[in-house]
């Protein structure tokens, strides 16, 4: 979307360095005076002592009031600092529908799995162990690269 010419007025990429160490990143997207908080990222190493994903954050607003939006949205997932910024929230709701004999085996699998993947994001101590085990396991994949985390 970002190189498109069609789409590139509605991307905002933006980054916080402190020194010279990229210290959070952002993927967001504007439409119709919308500010869409989609891909955030941070470095968990020295310089996240400082805190910059709240100092980022709070620059997003800002740019975000500058140019006119009338809503940020945080987007879909729980994490905590969402809370403290929001006025709302919107309940989402899981649908899951099989057309073929292999959909109605995935979707079994799916329902199976959706209240323990639900428990797991609820916990913070869960949620932290499973992403972090998620990212080591796709460390070793070779030519993968890891995703940014919130």
């Amino acid at each position: 979307m970002a190189v498109n010419p069609a789409t590139r007025g509605m991307v905002h990429i933006s980054r916080l360095d402190v020194g010279g160490i990229p210290a959070a990143i952002n993927f967001g997207l504007i439409f119709r005076s919308t500010y869409y908080h989609l891909v955030a990222g941070y470095d968990d190493g020295e310089v996240s002592r400082f805190g910059p994903g709240a100092a980022h954050l709070r620059e997003l607003l800002r740019h975000a009031i500058d140019i006119g939006c009338r809503r940020f949205d945080f987007t879909i997932g729980d994490e905590p600092y969402k809370a403290r910024w929001s006025d709302k929230t919107l309940k989402l709701y899981d649908y899951t529908r099989a057309v073929s004999a292999r959909g109605w085996a995935r979707a079994a699998v799916m329902l199976a799995c959706r209240p323990l993947k639900r428990a797991i994001k609820q916990d913070a101590r869960l949620w932290n162990f499973f992403t972090r085990l998620r990212s080591a396991i796709r460390s070793r994949v070779p030519g993968h690269r890891a995703k940014p985390g919130p």
